[in-house]
């Protein structure tokens, strides 16, 4: 049952897609014309931000060599002996309460799986009610209990509903434990060239669903959880929210919100024992990668199996990590790739575009 409801969870819903979309040549590239040229004071600024990221990325990487690596280490060395009975305490003291949005596939459905043990009881949010009925019983099937909520991000209806919901269910178990907004949406090309278009209504659509289901579910989550003293909140941002292609423009600008969103909360949090981890996850096997695999010049073992992200989250869940990222070979590079001065950027954007890793996403 386990394989089978991981192939469930990674099952593609949307067509398959033979368009490629490249940009390779020299009409769009940043610089091919005279008026595209930067002056030399443009220049000049861009040289003084790249310092300056220089120095910051400096300063940065001495300040934890010296002071967090130490801390670090000695923190993990005495949680090696106390972190297993901390969780089995917690568990007999009482039924451990966990939320999660977005939870009938990808890495929602899988941290649904991760949690499913005695003593948890899973709240699961989606809108595909045959994957989440097949999620439910296999949670019972590893002995916790759970329910499911079908509920559709895309109206301000379902969003109200959501946000109901997650107070209903706070007040029934006397406090959430951890919530997880996993929910998300991209766009693909078949969907423009069957009439959508790229523009206002999947720029809506986006919104929707990456932003405001997410920010709906954290803030009153984030507000019954400062009553209380108490809880953690999980926010899926995306390694796109770092840095992306022009083609998945909607598609990162609402990671970069949570970006900001999702560590400026983590602050609010502290003085009220609420814990907040963001999410920048690369590429990893689900429904929304499943038709970019074929068509896209990185290789396939880059792509996460969805069970092994679902440990690496938990894990950084438990350790109360500001942020979580993986696999390292994708979001390093993206991170890096921040501190670049926009001279660079523009280049950058361009040959990421050309290189043709989201051929089939255009969101």
């Amino acid at each position: 049952m386990t394989n089978n409801i991981y192939e469930l969870l990674t099952r593609g819903e949307y067509p398959e897609n033979t368009t490629h979309v490249r940009i390779r040549n020299r009409d769009h590239h940043p610089f091919s014309s005279w008026d595209q040229m930067p002056t030399l004071s443009y220049a000049l600024s861009n040289t003084a931000m790249a310092l300056s990221a220089t120095v910051s990325s400096f300063a940065s990487a001495v300040l934890t060599l010296g002071l967090f690596v130490p801390i670090g280490f000695v923190k993990s060395f005495v949680n090696l002996f106390t972190r297993k009975n901390s969780r089995r305490i917690a568990i007999q003291e009482r039924e451990r309460v966990v939320v999660v949005t977005g939870g009938s596939s990808g890495h929602g459905g899988a941290l649904v799986l991760e949690h499913a043990e005695p003593g948890t009881f899973l709240h699961i949010f989606g809108r595909n009610k045959e994957r989440l009925d097949a999620i439910r019983q296999e949670v019972v099937r590893r002995g916790a209990k759970a329910e499911t909520h079908s509920i559709d991000f895309l109206t301000e209806e379902g969003r109200q509903q959501l946000k109901q919901t997650i107070i209903d269910i706070d007040r029934r178990h006397e406090g959430i434990d951890l919530i997880i907004c996993a929910a998300a949406v991209t766009g693909h090309l078949d969907e423009i060239e069957k009439g959508e278009g790229w523009g206002d209504e999947m720029a809506n659509r986006i919104i929707d669903v990456n932003l405001k289901g997410v920010i709906n579910s954290a803030m009153v989550a984030y507000e019954l959880m400062t009553k209380r003293k108490r809880g953690q909140i999980c926010i899926f941002a995306s390694i796109a929210g770092w840095f992306t292609v022009p083609s998945l423009a909607l598609y990162g600008s609402t990671k970069g919100y949570l970006k900001l969103f999702g560590i400026n909360l983590r602050a609010m949090g502290i003085p009220y024992n609420v814990k907040v981890t963001t999410i920048f996850p690369g590429l990893v096997h689900s429904k929304m990668t499943e038709t970019m695999i074929p068509h896209s010049t990185l290789p396939r073992r880059f792509f996460v199996h969805p069970g092994k992200a679902a440990k690496i989250i938990r894990n950084g869940l438990e350790e109360n990590r500001s942020v979580v990222t993986y696999p390292l070979v994708e979001s390093l590079p993206q991170f890096a790739i921040q501190g670049v001065n926009p001279l660079c950027e523009e280049l950058g954007l361009w040959l990421g575009q050309g290189s043709g890793i989201a051929t089939n996403i255009a969101s």
